[in-house]
C-alpha cells in the first residue's frame, strides 16, 4: 500500500506538475513549488530542529499555502502534524485550532512537546516561552545531503483532537493506510474532471491534500469568509469553484439567507457537493435539488477514528420526503468493515438496530497517552467475527443497522458524544470542566434539538455560591473552545438522579426556560434602538430577553445564526453590517450606539468639527532658520526633479511614526524632500467616529490622526512641502460659485457638510491651512469625482458614478432623475499634481487647486450615448428603479445599493449640485499651455469598448442572453470557422466545441482563448473528420458527455479552389463535394437535439435547408444560410487554377475583400436573437463586389 508521501511524490513527478495546486489569498503555488519548497523545509526541519521519523510537528496558524507546506514537509520528514496539537514517539501533522483558549494550549503542547511549532507572527504571543518556533523565514542554506526517512504506510501521519469524557481533549493518532484508502475510493468513484476547482475550509486537514494529489487546483477559503453566506458565495462564484464540502448546517444557511438567483448564479460552475458532519434531512436535499440541478450531491459518513466509512450518492435520490426525514449515509467503501452489536458485544442481524463498530485498514492507530481509553474504544474483535472482521474493531457510540444491500443508516447516538454545527463535541468534557470551578457543587450538560436542527448545549448547575451566568461563561471559555460553551445555563437546587444507578436522571431535568434567565436590571435594554434591536437578537436566539452587556456569541449565537441576525438588523435598521461587524460589535449596546451614531445627521445632531481641530492641532511654530535652509535647497528654479517623495500609501498614516521603525523614520525625516498625502478613507456612508467600531473608526483615524501625524513628519528634522489631496466634499452641495479661496468659516460650512467622510476631510483640510500659516509649504487639491482614465479606461470600481453606470447597464434600466454629474479623469488630476509637485511648486505654495470638472454631463446625455452604442436603456421611476437594484444579485448592483441605503432619501438627491470655479487651476493650466479635459461622446464610448473588453459589460446588441449555450464550429482550425469561434466564446461567452482534422491548430487557438479570459472548462476539442459519418458520431457523443447537450451548430468546414470547367481537376471537384455536400449533411443528419441556429457558408445547402426549416419549425429550431463572398482566408491560396483566380478572385486587383471577424459578427447577431425571430438567409458581400 501507498502513503501520503508516495502518492504526492508520483504527482509532483507526474503529468500535472507544472498546474497550479495551491491558492490563497496572497498566493498560488504549482505543484513543482510545493514539491520542491516543502522538500527544503522538511530538510531544514532535520537539520535545524533535529527532527527525527516518528517527532511531531505542530501547526498553529490560519489556512494559507504555508500551511499546506508545513503540512507537506512534516510527511516528507516522516513527521507527524498535529492541528489541535499533538505528539508521540513518531513523526506526524498536529495541527491546532488558533481558536483554543490559551490554556488549553498551554496544555496540549506540555504533553506532546512538539519537534517545532509552525505559526505566524500573529500567533507569536499565544505561545509558551522555549518552544521550537519557524515562521516560514527564507531558508539560505543547502541541505542537499540531508536524507529524508522511508515513511510506511503505519506510520503516523497526522493528529487531531477531539473532545474527551474527562475535559480533557484526546488526540486521534492516525496512519498514512486511513487517508490513503480514502483518497484512492473517491479518485476511483468520483473523479475529478478537466478543470475542476475545489474550494477547502471545512475539514481543512482532511480534505486539501485531496485534490492536490491530483494536480487540481484547491482554493484556500479564509476564515473569515466561510461562514458569510453572502461573502462565500462571492468567493464561489469569483473563484469558479466546481466541488467542495459543507456541513449540512452550513449549505442550509446559504439557502435560507440567500436568494434562489443569487445562489444559482454563485454555484453555476460547481460540480459536486459533499455534504459530512451531521445528518442530512430530506427537506434540505429536496431544496439542493430543486436549486442545483446538475450537481451531483454526495452524503459522506467520517469519523476522526477510523476516516471515511461510507459514501451515497444523493443526486438521483427519489424516496418521498413524507417517508422518512434523514437520508442514508450509502454503501461502505471497499476494505472498510461495519458491524453492528447488541450491548451483550453479540452481532445483530440486518435492519435492526444497535452500536455501529468499524474495523479494517482506515482505523486510527489509537489514542495519545490514554491506554485506558484505548481499550474501550479500540477493542478486540470477538475470536469467531476475526475472520470477517480483522483483530481490531472502533466502538463508534453511533446507534444504527446495516441494510441488506450494505447500506448503512445512522439512527443517532449511544453516547455522550454530540455533533453540533460539525463539530464532535463530548458531553462529559464539558461537565468535568464545570465541576472543576470552585463554586460549582454539581451540574449536567444536555444537547437541545433534534438531529438536522439546529442544536444547542444547555447546563443544569448547583452552585455552592452565588455567581452569575456571565461569570460561568467567561471562565468556561478560559478552558474549552468556543463551540463547547452551553448556550443556556439553568440554576438547581440538586440534580435529579436515578435511584436505581444514582445516575443522573436527565429524563428528570426541567425543561429549559428563557424567561428564567434572570437578567440585572442595568442590563436590561433602555433607549428605543437597544429595545428594537434586543427584540431581533431574542428571535434569533429563542430568548425571551436579552442581556445588552452579553456576547451574542457567549448568548448561543454562531456564525450561521449571525447571518441571520444581520438580515434582520439590514430590514429593520436600513443599516448592513459585515460579519465582521458583529465580531467587533458582539453585544446589543455596542451595537445600538453605532447604530444611533449612523443616524445623528437625521436627528439634527452636530458634531463640533472646529473643536476637532483645536484637539489636533500641534501649533508648531516653525523657526526663520529652517525656512531659510528649506528656500535655499530648493534654490530659485521651479524644477524640484532630484527631490526624494514619499507617497502615502506605502505607510500607515494612523501609527506612531507612520508604523515605521524609529531609525527608518529619523532616515527618512531627513531625506524625504515632498510628502505627497493620498492616503484617505473614503466612505460616503460612516459617521465622523463610532468608539464601539474599529471599522467605523478608520474614517477619523486615517483622514484625521493620519493628516496630524504627517504634518509632524512634515516639521521633523527639516522642512518638507506638503501636497494634500482633498475633496470637493469639503464644501456643501448647495453652495454656488464656490472658488479655491472660499472662507470656509465665515460660512458656517462645517455645519452643513454631509456625512463622516465629509467631515474628517473638512477637519485635516483646516489642519493643513493652519500649518500653512504658520510657514509650512503646503499646496491643497480639491479633487472631485475621478472618472476613468483617458488611457486605461480603469475605473475605481467603488465609485459611485462607476456602479451607476454598471448597474444601468447590467439591468437595462435608469431611474428618471434630473442628474449633472460631475467628473474628470483620474490620470488627469493625477498628471496634474505630479507636475506641480516637480516642475511647478513655487508658484502653487500656499494655494488651493480645484481638480473639479466645471462642465458637468448629464446624465440623459448619458443614456442617449449608451443607446447610441447599442444598448437598449428603458427609463422606470425612482422608486421602481431602487427595487430593481435591490433585487440584482450582481455585487456592483449590491454595492449600489449599500451607498443608496446610506446615502439617497429619493430623486432629489440628485438634483443637488455645486458650481465650483477653478481660478487658481485654470490659471496655471495656461501657464504650461494645456486645458481642463471634457467628457465627450467619443471618450465615453471609447470607456463602454473597454467595458466590454474586459468583460465588465456584455457587447452591445445582443439581446438573448447566449452565456452558458453549447455551440460546435467545424472547420475551427482556421480561418472563418476560427474567427467564429474566437467571437462565441469572448464576447457570446458560450461553450465552443472546436472541431477540425488538425488537432494541433485547434489547441494554439483554444491557447489563444484560454489567454483572453475564456475559460478552459467552456472549451472542447474534438478531431473529426465532417466525411465520415463515424468522426461525426462521435464528435456530438463527446459533446453530450461533456456539456450535456447542444445548442447551436455552426458548419464551416469545407474547401474551395478557383478553377474552370474546362481545365478539368476531377480530384479537387471530388473533394469539394465531400466536404461542402456530404460533409454537411452529415452534420445536419446527426440530428443535433434543441439546435438553435444553423449557418452555412455552400450553396448547395440552400434548397435542402428550405426544406429542412419547414421540417423542424415545430420543435423551435431556427435555420439560417449565411453566404459569404471572398474572404481573406487561405483557402483561396490553394487554387492551382491561375487563370480562374485571375478571373474571379478580385482581390488580386487591390480590392477588400470580407474579413473572418465580418461572418463572425455576423453570427453572433444570428444567434443572438429573441426566440421569435427567425433570420433564413443572409448575403454578406465586399462592397466592391455585389451580386
Amino acid at each position: 500500500m501507498s502513503t501520503l508521501v508516495d502518492l504526492f511524490r508520483e504527482a509532483a513527478n507526474g503529468k500535472h506538475r507544472d498546474n497550479i495546486v495551491v491558492c490563497d489569498s496572497e498566493r498560488e503555488l504549482s505543484l513543482k513549488e510545493l514539491d520542491s519548497l516543502s522538500e527544503q523545509i522538511a530538510k531544514y526541519f532535520v537539520q535545524k530542529f533535529h527532527a527525527k521519523k516518528g517527532n511531531g510537528i505542530a501547526i498553529y496558524m490560519d489556512k494559507c499555502a504555508n500551511y499546506v507546506l508545513a503540512y507537506v514537509a512534516a510527511l516528507k520528514a516522516g513527521m507527524f502534524l498535529f492541528s489541535h496539537i499533538l505528539m508521540l514517539e513518531r513523526c506526524a501533522y498536529i495541527p491546532i485550532d488558533v481558536s483554543y483558549p490559551e490554556s488549553l494550549l498551554r496544555d496540549i503542547l506540555k504533553e506532546v512537546s512538539p519537534a517545532v511549532v509552525c505559526t505566524t507572527e500573529k500567533y507569536l504571543k499565544n505561545l509558551p516561552e522555549g518552544i521550537p518556533i519557524y515562521t516560514f523565514t527564507p531558508i539560505n542554506s543547502s541541505y542537499e545531503n540531508i536524507q529524508l526517512p522511508k515513511v510506511e504506510p503505519h506510520d503516523r501521519a497526522y493528529i487531531v483532537y477531539s473532545s474527551g469524557t474527562t475535559g480533557k481533549p484526546k488526540g486521534i493518532i492516525c496512519p498514512h493506510r486511513g487517508a490513503v484508502v480514502s483518497y484512492q475510493f473517491r479518485f476511483s468513484t468520483y473523479p475529478y474532471g478537466d478543470d475542476e476547482r475545489e474550494a477547502c475550509n471545512v475539514f481543512f486537514v482532511w480534505e486539501m491534500f485531496r485534490p492536490i494529489l491530483k494536480g487540481i487546483p484547491m482554493y484556500i477559503i479564509p476564515d473569515s469568509v466561510i461562514y458569510d453566506p453572502q461573502s462565500l458565495c462571492e468567493y464561489l462564484s469569483e473563484k469558479l469553484i466546481t466541488r467542495m464540502l459543507f456541513t449540512p448546517s452550513l449549505l442550509e444557511t446559504i439557502l435560507d439567507t440567500q436568494s434562489d438567483h443569487f445562489v444559482k448564479k454563485s454555484f453555476r460552475s460547481f460540480r459536486t457537493i459533499i455534504l459530512c458532519g451531521e445528518v442530512v434531512t430530506m427537506k434540505l436535499l429536496d431544496r439542493i435539488k430543486k436549486l442545483l440541478r446538475n450537481v451531483q450531491i454526495l452524503n459522506l459518513y467520517s469519523v476522526s477514528e477510523c476516516h471515511d466509512v461510507s459514501y451515497a450518492d444523493l443526486t438521483n435520490y427519489t424516496v418521498a420526503l413524507e417517508e422518512r426525514k434523514y437520508v442514508p449515509v450509502g454503501t461502505l467503501i471497499p476494505g472498510v468493515k461495519v458491524a453492528v452489536f447488541n450491548g451483550n458485544l453479540e452481532m445483530v442481524p440486518n435492519g435492526i438496530n444497535g452500536e455501529i463498530f468499524v474495523a479494517g485498514p482506515t482505523l486510527a492507530i489509537g489514542y495519545v497517552n490514554r491506554p485506558e481509553l484505548d481499550r474501550i474504544r479500540f477493542m478486540t474483535v470477538p475470536e469467531q467475527f476475526q475472520p470477517e472482521l480483522g483483530e481490531r474493531m472502533y466502538r463508534t457510540g453511533d446507534w444504527g443497522y446495516l441494510l441488506p444491500n450494505s447500506g448503512l443508516e445512522i439512527c443517532g447516538r449511544c453516547d455522550s458524544l454530540v455533533k453540533i454545527r460539525g463539530y464532535s463535541v463530548e458531553i462529559k468534557a464539558i461537565e468535568s470542566n464545570l465541576n472543576e470551578l470552585s463554586y460549582i457543587a454539581s451540574c449536567a450538560v444536555i444537547s437541545i434539538g433534534a438531529e438536522g436542527d439546529d442544536k444547542k448545549l444547555a447546563a443544569y448547575v448547583v452552585l455552592k455560591e452565588t455567581v452569575s451566568r456571565k461569570k460561568i461563561r467567561a471562565d468556561l471559555k478560559q478552558r474549552l473552545p468556543f463551540y463547547m460553551i452551553p448556550s443556556f445555563f439553568v440554576f438547581l437546587d440538586k440534580i435529579p438522579v436515578l435511584p436505581s444507578s444514582s445516575k443522573v436522571d436527565k429524563k428528570g431535568l426541567p425543561p429549559i426556560n428563557p424567561e428564567a434567565d434572570v437578567i440585572e436590571a442595568d442590563s436590561l435594554p433602555q433607549t428605543p434602538t437597544e429595545i428594537r434591536l434586543a427584540k431581533l437578537w431574542a428571535e434569533i436566539l429563542s430568548r425571551s430577553d436579552i442581556d445588552i452587556q452579553e456576547s451574542f456569541f457567549d448568548l448561543g449565537g454562531h456564525s450561521l445564526m449571525a447571518s441571520r441576525l444581520l438580515g434582520k438588523i439590514q430590514r429593520e435598521f436600513g443599516v448592513e453590517f459585515a460579519m465582521n461587524d458583529l465580531f467587533a460589535m458582539p453585544t446589543v449596546s455596542a451595537m445600538a450606539r453605532c447604530i444611533d451614531d449612523s443616524e445623528l445627521k437625521h436627528r439634527g445632531q452636530k458634531r463640533n468639527l472646529a473643536k476637532a481641530v483645536e484637539i489636533h492641532d500641534f501649533k508648531y511654530q516653525i523657526m526663520d532658520l529652517h525656512l531659510r535652509a528649506f528656500w535655499r535647497s530648493v534654490g530659485w528654479t521651479n524644477r524640484y526633479y532630484n527631490g526624494l517623495i514619499l507617497l502615502t500609501g506605502v505607510t500607515d498614516v494612523v501609527l506612531l511614526r507612520l508604523g515605521l521603525s524609529e531609525e527608518d523614520y529619523t532616515f527618512l525625516s531627513h531625506d524625504v524632500d515632498t510628502v505627497i498625502h493620498a492616503a484617505a478613507y473614503v466612505n460616503l456612508i460612516y459617521p465622523y467616529e463610532v468608539r464601539s467600531n474599529t471599522v467605523f473608526k478608520a474614517l477619523q483615524g486615517v483622514n484625521v490622526l493620519g493628516t496630524r501625524n504627517l504634518l509632524d513628519f512634515c516639521h521633523r528634522n527639516k522642512i518638507k512641502i506638503l501636497h494634500y489631496l482633498s475633496t470637493d466634499a469639503v464644501i456643501p452641495e448647495d453652495l454656488d460659485y464656490a472658488d479655491e479661496d472660499i472662507d470656509s468659516n465665515s460660512c458656517d460650512i462645517d455645519d452643513r457638510l454631509c456625512g463622516g467622510y465629509a467631515e474628517t476631510k473638512w477637519v485635516a483640510e483646516k489642519l493643513v491651512q493652519r500649518a500653512e500659516s504658520r510657514g509650512l509649504p503646503t499646496i491643497i487639491y480639491r479633487l472631485g469625482n475621478q472618472a476613468a482614465s483617458m488611457l486605461t479606461g480603469k475605473w475605481n470600481s467603488l465609485d459611485f458614478i462607476y456602479l451607476m453606470l454598471i448597474s444601468t447597464i447590467r439591468l437595462k434600466v435608469s431611474p428618471k432623475i434630473d442628474w449633472m454629474m460631475e467628473m474628470t479623469p483620474v490620470d488627469f488630476s493625477s498628471s496634474f499634481i505630479a507636475r506641480m509637485a516637480t516642475e511647478r511648486f513655487k508658484s502653487g505654495i500656499g494655494k488651493i487647486f480645484h481638480l473639479i470638472n466645471s462642465n458637468a454631463l448629464s446624465w440623459n446625455q448619458v443614456i442617449e450615448w449608451m443607446r447610441k452604442f447599442g444598448i437598449a436603456i428603458e427609463i422606470v421611476s425612482f422608486n421602481n428603479w431602487i427595487q430593481l437594484v435591490s433585487d440584482d444579485p450582481a455585487p456592483e448592483s449590491q454595492q449600489l445599493k449599500k451607498l443608496i441605503d446610506g446615502m439617497i432619501r429619493d430623486e432629489t438627491y440628485f438634483a443637488a449640485s455645486t458650481i465650483y470655479r477653478r481660478t487658481n487651476t485654470d490659471r496655471e493650466l495656461k501657464e504650461i499651455n494645456c486645458t481642463y479635459p471634457i467628457i465627450n461622446e467619443t471618450l465615453f464610448r471609447y470607456w463602454l469598448e473597454i467595458l466590454v473588453d474586459k468583460k465588465l459589460i456584455k457587447t452591445p446588441g445582443l439581446s438573448l442572453d447566449m452565456e452558458g449555450k453549447v455551440c460546435i464550429i467545424t472547420g475551427a482550425s482556421e480561418g472563418i470557422g476560427a474567427a467564429i469561434a474566437t467571437e462565441l466564446a469572448l464576447k457570446g461567452q458560450l461553450r465552443v466545441v472546436l472541431v477540425a482534422r488538425q488537432t494541433q491548430k485547434l489547441e494554439e487557438l483554444a491557447k489563444k482563448l484560454k489567454s483572453k479570459g475564456c475559460h478552459a472548462s467552456n472549451i472542447l476539442i474534438t478531431k473529426c473528420d465532417i466525411t465520415s459519418i463515424s468522426d461525426v458520431e462521435n464528435m456530438v457523443d463527446c459533446t453530450l458527455k461533456t456539456f450535456g447537450n447542444i445548442d447551436v451548430l455552426v458548419n464551416c468546414a469545407g474547401c474551395m479552389y478557383y478553377q474552370l470547367m474546362k481545365n478539368g481537376g476531377k480530384e479537387e471537384w471530388d473533394r469539394q463535394i465531400d466536404v461542402n455536400c456530404r460533409g454537411t449533411t452529415y452534420c445536419i443528419g446527426t440530428g443535433f437535439a434543441g439546435l438553435a441556429v444553423y449557418s452555412g457558408s455552400k450553396f448547395y445547402i440552400e434548397g435542402m435547408t428550405q426544406a429542412l426549416r419547414q421540417e423542424v419549425l415545430e420543435y423551435g429550431i431556427r435555420i439560417t444560410n449565411i453566404q459569404p463572398g471572398d474572404v481573406a482566408t487561405r483557402l483561396a491560396s490553394r487554387s492551382i487554377d491561375q487563370e480562374a483566380r485571375t478571373k474571379y478572385d478580385f482581390s488580386m486587383a487591390g480590392h477588400r475583400i470580407l474579413d473572418t471577424k465580418d461572418i463572425a459578427s455576423t453570427v453572433l447577431f444570428v444567434i443572438s436573437q429573441q426566440p421569435h425571430v427567425a433570420i433564413n438567409e443572409i448575403l454578406i458581400e465586399p462592397q466592391a463586389a455585389p451580386i
